[in-house]
């Protein structure tokens, strides 16, 4: 069965919020919707759409909340003219290639997630000028390119731009828009980077860093030094509690709740600091697939004999 929620002013006679979501609602959504003069929330996530047509969405002048994640959307052509989007969520769709320029046309977006997508190319330039953005979730694309080549707004206190493809070190002048007294969460993990943490970042006192499963080499002490960094696991475990050393492994890449760092076997099981996972040895993973092929065949000879 379909559930439609429809919140309406205090007057009740203007709608103020839409949410169809998980209704297995397919074709394209009407566009009359944009011409509710009150409308503040729109939630469309969950089905299983051909598309969304953002033509007339200039006259949603109340629009705050646009939810649009799980649609299967390929574009947002015309978005960009949405005037007071605050936050808006395409998560789980299918754009593909050059973050959308239209996004960068959103001034007041607050919050924005096109995390689980599939995304190419380099961060865009314009992140930089969207002066309001607090959070931004970009995990699970295919994101490349370098940290050297743009400047996250100093409003920002979430990054997640983890499971990507982004490359060489981490600069000393990541994040230096954002204030020493802010609280930031940050995650980078499973990327390409390489090099070491820099020291730049003790200027922040309250800091939650997520690294694991980089290239990265080197922790300067200065850094295991910021006691309230991770939640106080860094006050507790030290160097530890930003990244496990090399040759140990724990499954954030850090001794925190989730465990300790641990030893690995063998040798050259982590050979960067901060793996979740020990690599098990070629000569050892090679005898196991011999031995699985061996008993996979003599099953199968019983098999076709009986």
């Amino acid at each position: 069965s379909r559930v439609f929620r429809i919140r309406c002013a205090d007057d009740e006679d203007t709608v103020e919020g839409i949410d169809l979501g998980a209704n297995n609602i397919v074709g394209i959504p009407p566009t009359e919707l944009y011409a509710l003069p009150s409308l503040r929330t729109l939630a469309i996530y969950s089905n299983p759409l051909d598309g969304i047509d953002f033509e007339g969405i200039q006259y949603a002048v109340k629009l705050k909340e646009l939810l649009i994640d799980a649609t299967g959307i390929s574009s947002v052509r015309g978005l960009n003219l949405a005037p007071s989007l605050e936050v808006l969520n395409l998560r789980f769709n299918k754009l593909s290639g050059q973050f959308p320029t239209e996004i960068g046309k959103l001034s007041t977006l607050h919050t924005l997630s096109v995390a689980y997508n599939e995304l190419e190319g380099t961060l865009p330039s314009f992140l930089e000028d969207m002066t309001n953005l607090r959070s931004l979730l970009l995990s699970t694309n295919q994101i490349g390119g370098n940290l050297h080549s743009v400047n996250f707004p100093g409003s920002i206190r979430r990054l997640d731009l983890s499971q990507n493809r982004i490359t060489g070190s981490i600069p000393d002048s990541f994040l230096t828009l954002a204030p020493f007294s802010a609280t930031l969460e940050v995650d980078l993990s499973d990327n390409e980077l390489t090099g070491s943490v820099p020291t730049d970042l003790t200027r922040f006192n309250s800091l939650n860093v997520f690294l694991r499963d980089n290239r990265l080499t080197g922790l300067n002490s200065e850094l295991c030094d910021k006691s309230s960094w991770n939640e106080g696991d860094v006050g507790k475990y030290g160097c530890n509690g930003i990244l496990c050393p090399a040759g140990y492994s724990a499954p954030n890449g850090r001794h925190s709740s989730s465990g300790e760092c641990s030893k690995c076997p063998n040798s050259g099981g982590a050979p960067y600091m901060g793996a979740s996972t020990c690599a098990v040895a070629e000569s050892s993973a090679n005898t196991v697939l011999v031995g699985a092929t061996v008993a996979l065949t003599m099953v199968i000879s019983a098999w076709i004999l009986s």
